[in-house]
């Protein structure tokens, strides 16, 4: 009744009805208009809160900073919202690893006006009640003797990634039932679980939250190594864009005219000895289009080769390149969220982000063994890795294996040592100098750097034939041959994964000399 005099009085206000209270009658557009604001008032509350959504992106960091990433990847109706969480790798033993099971939020999750009901790897339920009032307990999970409850215990106002919402604390406590059906509590569930808690935003869907992918957590029976009793914040989300959001293969190589980024690359060989190449490049030149980014580059290298207490005087080079940045499989793989896998070749692998320094990383390959559905983790190389960082390039640290048994090759690694962004610089700068300036010839471009299985060499200069040769780092040649305005691409599916260098000789004169790493 309170309800229906609110609406009445709010519709004595259009100057269109001619309500009267006195006569105590409605007109029929009066009265359809009643049950529309009626249908209104109980649509609005029917969602009062609910803890995922299908058209937002989250991203939660565990206690050690690294991110989990929460999409919807598939919507079904069927009176309630049947949302499936996007897949990601779980681990389920030591050397089993999953892209098939279920997402770390579990299987699928049913979203109706009372309820979030998530179903774990073996399709238990876990129900949260998401209308639940302060104080409310409700029964979560049972099954066979484990029974676990959750309550509000707070409902407040909350500010989180620089938005203010109403926030549910609700707080987990578990018992196991004995056979002469006396409840007592279990030490090694009720340890786990006993006051952990979500944070569920009225808008915004969970705040902080933990892994549903085995609930409840029980040691007699566990196999799954990776799953432990962690808390994950909130720490991003699309739709509104605030907080950490998903490193794209665009943000990585995001320059500007004036950038410097100064490396070293080293390898090192079983004999003692050691190659290190710096390198500066500078950008000079941007352009934008619908799915590339086009850059012109300055480099400058210097090549110092060192065998025990012997250094090899430096060899220089330094060119004009330009680079293109576009959208292809590989950086398909690389845009997608951390912890879902991709296939690049052979290898079988998932990007993982942290919270610091906007940096995102390869894990190790992992392979199929035995076609059982299981990927396990390479062990020839465990501190294999991939770097990348925001507006700044990469791959550092190993960005590629590099175990040569001919050239006796042993380990390697790529730094980042200085860059200068705008205004902004960080670390220290390197200096070459004694470079031979080659022959310049206008608008060559060799690429694209990197490369798979081949390069291409633009330029109207190509109309006469020239040479070109391809060295490794000791300034060794290994490839020889002409090319022109006809046959201007050179194959390198030959060769192995690392760091090259090369030159484009006219009448034995260079007019052109760089690097090029093969990935």
């Amino acid at each position: 009744m309170i309800i229906f005099e609110a609406l009445m009085h709010s519709v004595v206000r259009l100057p269109h009805f001619q309500y009267k209270l006195s006569k105590k009658y409605l007109t029929m557009k009066q009265i359809i208009l009643f049950f529309m604001l009626l249908f209104v008032v109980f649509s609005l509350s029917a969602y009062d809160y609910q803890t995922v959504y299908s058209k937002r992106t989250a991203l939660f960091a565990d206690s050690t900073g690294a991110i989990k990433s929460m999409f919807i990847d598939s919507v079904k109706f069927n009176v309630d919202s049947i949302l499936y969480p996007l897949k990601n790798i779980q681990q389920l033993d030591v050397d089993c690893f999953t892209p098939y099971g279920a997402s770390w939020l579990g299987n699928k999750i049913i979203v109706n006006a009372h309820w979030n009901y998530f179903f774990n790897e073996q399709n238990d339920t876990i129900k949260i009640k998401t209308d639940a009032k302060l104080n409310e307990t409700w029964m979560v999970y049972q099954k066979n003797d484990t029974w676990v409850w959750a309550t509000v215990t707070k409902v407040e106002s909350l500010t989180f990634l620089g938005l203010t919402d109403s926030v549910k604390t609700i707080v987990f406590n578990a018992i196991i039932t004995t056979s002469n059906s006396s409840a007592q509590k279990s030490n090694s569930l009720s340890t786990e679980l006993d006051g952990k808690t979500l944070l569920l935003s009225k808008h915004f869907g969970l705040i902080n939250t933990f892994d549903f992918f085995v609930f409840p957590l029980q040691n007699s029976t566990m196999q799954y190594v990776s799953f432990v009793w962690d808390n994950y914040t909130l720490a991003g989300l699309t739709n509104p864009n605030v907080g950490v959001q998903n490193l794209t293969w665009f943000d990585v190589y995001d320059f500007q005219p004036g950038d410097e980024i100064h490396t070293l690359f080293i390898k090192y060989y079983s004999y003692d000895g050691s190659l290190t190449t710096k390198t500066i490049t500078k950008y000079i030149e941007r352009e934008n289009l619908t799915d590339t980014i086009k850059y012109l580059l300055e480099n400058k290298i210097a090549v110092i080769y060192q065998y025990r207490d012997s250094v090899s005087p430096p060899r220089y080079f330094q060119d004009t390149t330009r680079s293109i940045i576009l959208k292809s499989d590989r950086s398909a793989n690389f845009d997608k969220l951390p912890g879902v896998p991709f296939l690049e070749g052979d290898n079988r692998s998932a990007y993982t982000m942290g919270m610091k320094n906007d940096e995102k990383y390869e894990d190790s390959d992992l392979y199929d063994e035995f076609n059982n559905g299981c990927w396990k983790l390479q062990t020839t190389n465990p501190l294999y890795s991939r770097i990348y960082k925001k507006g700044l390039g990469g791959p550092y640290g190993k960005p590629f294996i590099l175990i040569d048994i001919e050239e006796r090759v042993i380990d390697h690694r790529v730094d980042l040592v200085y860059y200068k962004k705008g205004s902004t610089t960080w670390g220290t700068p390197l200096i070459i100098s004694g470079i031979d300036q080659p022959e310049v010839k206008p608008d060559i471009a060799v690429y694209p750097n990197p490369a798979t299985d081949k390069i291409s060499i633009s330029s109207d200069f190509l109309s006469e034939p020239c040479i070109f040769e391809l060295m490794d780092v000791r300034g060794i040649v290994i490839l020889r041959t002409q090319v022109d305005a006809t046959r201007n691409t050179v194959n390198l599916s030959n060769f192995s994964k690392g760091l090259y260098l090369y030159r484009l000789l006219d009448n034995g004169k260079s007019v052109k000399a760089g690097k090029i790493v093969k990935s």
